[in-house]
């Protein structure tokens, strides 16, 4: 696949001769560029300056989009049309309530601590 540039004598779109190394790159790199669009879409807003937390959340930003992307492969492969298809937002914010609901922590007992120890089970 030639890559196409628009001649402005004729207003039309013709074929330009490249090196077969950036045919590649250009069928190749668009994985890449739609993820990088994606994660610009809905960026997690981080406000710190310890690289680590940024990287932490880069890659949670990244896991996000791969993984929508792979909802949308599975759901094209099974054949559910795009009006029922969630977008980025939505699927983003699936992931947060489910992780949200998923994090209930036990309730903490009030009073004083016991003296004994429990027992064990067996």
């Amino acid at each position: 696949m030639a890559p196409q540039r628009c001649n402005q004598a004729t207003q039309q779109h013709v074929d330009v001769d490249c090196p077969q190394v950036i045919a590649e790159y250009n069928q190749l790199m668009c994985g890449v560029d739609k993820l990088n669009f994606l994660m610009s879409l809905y960026p997690l807003p981080v406000k710190v300056t310890k690289w680590p937390v940024r990287m932490i959340s880069h890659f949670i930003g990244f896991a996000q989009c791969c993984s929508w992307l792979e909802y949308i492969r599975d759901a094209n492969a099974d054949g559910l049309p795009p009006k029922k298809m969630k977008d980025v937002m939505a699927f983003q914010s699936d992931i947060a309530h489910s992780l949200i609901a998923s994090n209930w922590a036990a309730p903490t007992k009030r009073g004083r601590l016991s003296t004994t120890s429990p027992k064990p089970v067996q």
